[in-house]
């Protein structure tokens, strides 16, 4: 089991503070927030600018272009335009995760060659044209149809994340039981398969917000998770990540959980 790969998902523009970044074109304050996450321990950035609306695609390349001149860090391209994601993954290949497809034959088919031929990994949502299944079985079922296509289409396994899809346990109460068998699922019977989900998402509309968004980040590990979207600027969250990845064995000899502890930013000694 490798290292959690850790999206820092501070760079969205439903924040206004990310719109008004992105609508004028502040370089420093976007390498700003590009730089706290990374410093943080994020391993890739996810970058949205769909609440620009007409502007979203100058936006995005914009910001992809940045952050991509000033650091070396994977950029999560994160838009429902599948065209878009097409011109993005054409444009920047190996450096973007695009950032997602549905499970439909359809959309798989669009974006095979791009991420065949430029090497763009994708999440592909683990969801069709009828909704998202409401129960694993029917996730997994999904992940596996949309593998099979994959690799008729030459794509390798290790350029594509299955999102199971998190949902706030405040309005679904199996949502996240229901995200941690499809990981599992996932895990046990397509091992070349990674898994992806957005963590705070399971907490949407409930208090406790963050004591929420670590305990499942913990559980999601447990379930061999491959990768999360989160904040890494959270202390927190930091300290369950690196315990965490030491308990289920992702960490040998305890070597980030040691390394983590001496830099000081631990909050508990």
């Amino acid at each position: 089991m490798g290292k959690l790969l850790i999206i820092g998902e501070k760079i969205i523009s439903s924040s206004n503070k990310v719109k008004e970044i992105l609508e004028q074109r502040n370089r420093e304050k976007l390498l700003e927030l590009a730089r706290e996450q990374i410093e943080a321990g994020a391993s890739a950035l996810d970058i949205n600018a769909a609440m620009l609306m007409d502007e979203e695609e100058d936006a995005l390349v914009w910001a992809a272009d940045t952050i991509i001149k000033n650091f070396s860090i994977r950029l999560s391209v994160d838009t429902p335009r599948e065209e878009l994601l097409k011109t993005l993954g054409s444009k920047y290949g190996e450096k973007v995760i695009l950032n997602s497809i549905s499970a439909d034959p359809g959309s798989i088919e669009g974006i095979a060659a791009t991420v065949r031929d430029k090497g763009a990994s994708v999440i592909i949502i683990l969801k069709n044209r009828e909704g998202i299944p409401e129960d694993s079985d029917g996730r997994f079922k999904l992940a596996e149809e949309s593998a099979s296509l994959l690799e008729r289409s030459g794509i390798k396994p290790g350029k594509v994340f299955f999102d199971p899809v998190v949902t706030s346990i405040g309005t679904s109460l199996k949502g996240a039981e229901t995200f941690l068998r499809t990981v599992n699922k996932i895990n046990i019977k397509m091992p070349d398969y990674k898994t992806i989900g957005g963590l705070s998402n399971v907490s949407f509309g409930l208090p406790l917000r963050p004591a929420l968004n670590r305990t499942f980040l913990a559980m999601a590990v447990a379930m061999g998770v491959s990768a999360v979207i989160c904040d890494p600027t959270d202390r927190g969250m930091q300290e369950t990540i690196r315990t965490a990845e030491a308990v289920a064995g992702m960490d040998s000899g305890c070597a980030g959980l040691l390394k983590y502890y001496r830099s000081g930013r631990a909050d508990n000694p």
